[in-house]
Protein backbone atom coordinates (compact mmCIF):
# COMPACT_ATOMS: atom_id res chain seq x y z
CA UNK A 1 0.00 0.00 0.00
CA UNK A 2 1.06 3.57 -0.59
CA UNK A 3 1.73 5.88 2.33
CA UNK A 4 -1.34 7.99 3.16
CA UNK A 5 -1.52 10.32 6.13
CA UNK A 6 -4.68 10.50 8.23
CA UNK A 7 -5.65 14.16 8.05
CA UNK A 8 -9.10 13.91 9.63
CA UNK A 9 -8.04 13.59 13.26
CA UNK A 10 -7.74 9.79 13.40
CA UNK A 11 -4.08 9.61 14.39
CA UNK A 12 -3.24 8.08 17.78
CA UNK A 13 -0.05 8.80 19.72
CA UNK A 14 1.04 5.42 21.08
CA UNK A 15 4.25 6.59 22.74
CA UNK A 16 5.97 9.97 23.01
CA UNK A 17 9.14 11.55 24.34
CA UNK A 18 9.97 15.09 25.46
CA UNK A 19 6.66 16.68 26.46
CA UNK A 20 6.44 20.47 26.39
CA UNK A 21 3.54 22.87 26.91
CA UNK A 22 2.76 25.24 24.03
CA UNK A 23 0.00 27.77 23.36
CA UNK A 24 -1.54 27.51 19.92
CA UNK A 25 -1.93 30.37 17.43
CA UNK A 26 -4.20 28.21 15.26
CA UNK A 27 -6.22 25.00 15.56
CA UNK A 28 -4.37 21.67 15.31
CA UNK A 29 -5.22 17.96 15.23
CA UNK A 30 -3.52 15.26 17.26
CA UNK A 31 -0.27 14.22 15.61
CA UNK A 32 0.09 17.40 13.55
CA UNK A 33 3.58 18.77 13.09
CA UNK A 34 3.72 22.24 14.62
CA UNK A 35 6.34 24.98 14.60
CA UNK A 36 6.74 28.52 15.89
CA UNK A 37 6.00 31.26 13.36
CA UNK A 38 4.56 34.27 15.19
CA UNK A 39 2.93 31.67 17.46
CA UNK A 40 2.66 27.87 17.42
CA UNK A 41 1.07 26.85 14.12
CA UNK A 42 0.80 23.84 11.82
CA UNK A 43 4.08 23.45 9.91
CA UNK A 44 4.27 23.02 6.17
CA UNK A 45 7.10 22.56 3.69
CA UNK A 46 5.96 25.36 1.39
CA UNK A 47 6.97 28.00 3.95
CA UNK A 48 10.72 28.11 4.53
CA UNK A 49 10.60 29.54 8.06
CA UNK A 50 8.18 26.80 9.12
CA UNK A 51 10.04 23.97 7.40
CA UNK A 52 13.41 25.02 8.78
CA UNK A 53 12.32 25.75 12.34
CA UNK A 54 11.84 23.61 15.43
CA UNK A 55 9.19 20.94 14.81
CA UNK A 56 7.04 19.34 17.51
CA UNK A 57 4.20 16.81 17.44
CA UNK A 58 0.84 18.05 18.73
CA UNK A 59 -0.34 15.73 21.49
CA UNK A 60 -4.01 16.60 21.21
CA UNK A 61 -6.66 18.22 19.04
CA UNK A 62 -7.37 21.78 20.13
CA UNK A 63 -8.48 25.23 19.00
CA UNK A 64 -6.42 28.37 18.60
CA UNK A 65 -5.50 29.85 21.97
CA UNK A 66 -5.47 26.52 23.80
CA UNK A 67 -2.43 25.32 25.74
CA UNK A 68 -1.56 21.74 24.82
CA UNK A 69 1.17 19.16 25.34
CA UNK A 70 3.44 18.63 22.36
CA UNK A 71 6.32 16.18 21.95
CA UNK A 72 9.78 16.13 20.41
CA UNK A 73 9.37 12.50 19.29
CA UNK A 74 6.36 10.22 18.94
CA UNK A 75 5.16 6.84 17.66
CA UNK A 76 1.90 7.46 15.84
CA UNK A 77 -0.68 4.96 14.58
CA UNK A 78 -3.73 5.40 12.37
CA UNK A 79 -1.72 6.19 9.23
CA UNK A 80 -1.67 3.98 6.13
CA UNK A 81 1.98 3.02 5.68
CA UNK A 82 3.87 1.53 2.79
CA UNK A 83 7.23 -0.14 3.39
CA UNK A 84 8.77 -0.23 6.85
CA UNK A 85 11.99 1.76 6.87
CA UNK A 86 10.92 4.35 4.30
CA UNK A 87 11.51 7.96 5.28
CA UNK A 88 8.65 10.32 6.09
CA UNK A 89 8.78 14.02 5.19
CA UNK A 90 7.05 17.26 6.09
CA UNK A 91 4.27 17.91 3.58
CA UNK A 92 3.28 21.12 1.83
CA UNK A 93 -0.13 20.62 3.45
CA UNK A 94 -0.16 22.17 6.92
CA UNK A 95 0.71 19.81 9.75
CA UNK A 96 0.81 16.64 7.66
CA UNK A 97 3.21 13.91 6.57
CA UNK A 98 4.28 12.74 3.12
CA UNK A 99 6.32 9.88 1.63
CA UNK A 100 8.12 12.27 -0.76
CA UNK A 101 9.93 15.52 -0.13
CA UNK A 102 7.99 18.77 -0.04
CA UNK A 103 9.01 22.16 -1.41
CA UNK A 104 11.59 22.53 1.35
CA UNK A 105 13.04 19.05 2.08
CA UNK A 106 12.67 18.11 5.75
CA UNK A 107 12.92 14.54 7.01
CA UNK A 108 10.64 14.06 10.01
CA UNK A 109 10.53 10.31 10.65
CA UNK A 110 10.32 6.77 9.32
CA UNK A 111 7.58 4.28 8.48
CA UNK A 112 7.33 1.39 10.94
CA UNK A 113 4.74 -0.65 9.06
CA UNK A 114 1.51 -1.77 10.65
CA UNK A 115 -0.02 1.66 10.05
CA UNK A 116 2.53 3.34 12.32
CA UNK A 117 5.26 5.92 11.90
CA UNK A 118 8.00 7.09 14.24
CA UNK A 119 8.33 10.87 14.18
CA UNK A 120 11.73 12.31 15.09
CA UNK A 121 12.26 15.55 13.12
CA UNK A 122 15.87 16.01 12.10
CA UNK A 123 17.46 19.47 11.96
CA UNK A 124 16.85 21.33 8.73
CA UNK A 125 19.52 20.73 6.12
CA UNK A 126 21.70 23.24 4.32
CA UNK A 127 20.55 24.81 1.08
CA UNK A 128 21.77 27.71 -1.05
CA UNK A 129 20.49 31.24 -1.60
CA UNK A 130 21.62 33.01 -4.78
CA UNK A 131 22.26 36.77 -4.70
CA UNK A 132 23.87 39.08 -7.21
CA UNK A 133 24.51 42.74 -6.53
CA UNK A 134 23.96 44.87 -3.42
CA UNK A 135 21.03 43.49 -1.43
CA UNK A 136 19.44 43.19 1.99
CA UNK A 137 19.66 39.58 3.17
CA UNK A 138 16.49 38.26 4.83
CA UNK A 139 16.32 36.00 7.87
CA UNK A 140 14.95 33.22 5.65
CA UNK A 141 17.99 33.52 3.37
CA UNK A 142 20.35 33.34 6.34
CA UNK A 143 18.63 30.14 7.44
CA UNK A 144 19.76 28.44 4.22
CA UNK A 145 23.29 28.77 5.67
CA UNK A 146 24.99 29.30 2.27
CA UNK A 147 24.76 32.39 0.06
CA UNK A 148 26.22 32.24 -3.44
CA UNK A 149 27.01 35.74 -4.67
CA UNK A 150 27.56 36.64 -8.32
CA UNK A 151 28.12 40.41 -8.25
CA UNK A 152 28.76 42.34 -11.47
CA UNK A 153 30.13 45.27 -9.43
CA UNK A 154 31.38 45.76 -5.88
CA UNK A 155 28.45 44.68 -3.69
CA UNK A 156 27.27 45.05 -0.11
CA UNK A 157 25.06 42.41 1.50
CA UNK A 158 23.29 43.96 4.49
CA UNK A 159 21.86 41.68 7.17
CA UNK A 160 18.33 42.21 8.54
CA UNK A 161 17.58 44.53 11.42
CA UNK A 162 17.81 42.92 14.85
CA UNK A 163 14.01 42.95 15.12
CA UNK A 164 13.51 41.21 11.78
CA UNK A 165 16.31 38.74 12.51
CA UNK A 166 14.70 37.54 15.74
CA UNK A 167 11.20 37.51 14.26
CA UNK A 168 12.38 35.40 11.34
CA UNK A 169 14.35 32.94 13.48
CA UNK A 170 12.08 31.99 16.39
CA UNK A 171 14.24 28.97 17.24
CA UNK A 172 17.19 31.28 17.97
CA UNK A 173 16.78 33.19 21.22
CA UNK A 174 18.89 35.80 22.98
CA UNK A 175 22.35 34.41 23.65
CA UNK A 176 22.30 31.96 20.74
CA UNK A 177 24.49 32.04 17.65
CA UNK A 178 24.70 30.54 14.19
CA UNK A 179 27.08 30.38 11.24
CA UNK A 180 26.54 31.14 7.58
CA UNK A 181 28.80 31.16 4.54
CA UNK A 182 29.11 33.65 1.70
CA UNK A 183 30.64 32.18 -1.45
CA UNK A 184 31.72 34.82 -3.97
CA UNK A 185 31.32 32.88 -7.17
CA UNK A 186 32.57 35.70 -9.41
CA UNK A 187 35.80 34.60 -11.07
CA UNK A 188 37.61 37.90 -10.60
CA UNK A 189 37.45 41.59 -9.66
CA UNK A 190 34.27 42.18 -7.62
CA UNK A 191 34.23 41.81 -3.84
CA UNK A 192 31.25 41.40 -1.50
CA UNK A 193 31.16 43.29 1.80
CA UNK A 194 28.88 42.20 4.65
CA UNK A 195 27.18 44.92 6.70
CA UNK A 196 24.97 44.78 9.78
CA UNK A 197 21.38 46.03 9.73
CA UNK A 198 19.85 48.32 12.34
CA UNK A 199 20.71 47.06 15.82
CA UNK A 200 23.62 45.02 14.50
CA UNK A 201 27.37 45.50 14.88
CA UNK A 202 29.81 44.17 12.28
CA UNK A 203 33.35 43.11 13.21
CA UNK A 204 36.18 40.95 11.92
CA UNK A 205 36.94 40.51 8.23
CA UNK A 206 33.80 41.54 6.38
CA UNK A 207 34.97 41.45 2.76
CA UNK A 208 34.70 38.35 0.58
CA UNK A 209 37.03 38.59 -2.38
CA UNK A 210 36.17 37.19 -5.80
CA UNK A 211 36.49 33.40 -6.10
CA UNK A 212 36.65 32.92 -2.32
CA UNK A 213 34.24 32.16 0.51
CA UNK A 214 34.08 33.24 4.13
CA UNK A 215 32.34 32.01 7.26
CA UNK A 216 30.40 34.50 9.38
CA UNK A 217 29.06 34.10 12.90
CA UNK A 218 25.98 35.92 14.17
CA UNK A 219 25.57 36.28 17.93
CA UNK A 220 22.19 37.49 19.21
CA UNK A 221 22.99 39.72 22.17
CA UNK A 222 19.51 40.96 23.03
CA UNK A 223 16.06 41.44 21.55
CA UNK A 224 17.35 44.54 19.77
CA UNK A 225 21.06 43.89 19.12
CA UNK A 226 23.32 41.35 17.45
CA UNK A 227 26.94 40.96 16.34
CA UNK A 228 28.04 39.63 12.97
CA UNK A 229 31.69 38.56 12.86
CA UNK A 230 33.66 37.65 9.75
CA UNK A 231 35.97 34.75 10.58
CA UNK A 232 39.50 34.61 9.20
CA UNK A 233 42.04 37.08 7.88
Amino acid sequence: MAFTDNTTGGRVIEQAVGPVKITLAEAVKVGDLVTYNAGWVQADASTYLEAAGELLVAGETAASGATITAYHKARISGITTGTAGNLVYLSDVQGTYLATVGTVPRTVGVELGGNEIFVDPKPAGVSVTALANTATVTAAQLLTKVIDGTPTAAATYTLPTATLLLAGMPSYGVGSSFLFIINNVTAATYAITVAAGEGGTADGTLTVAAATCRVFMVIINSATTYLVYGIGA
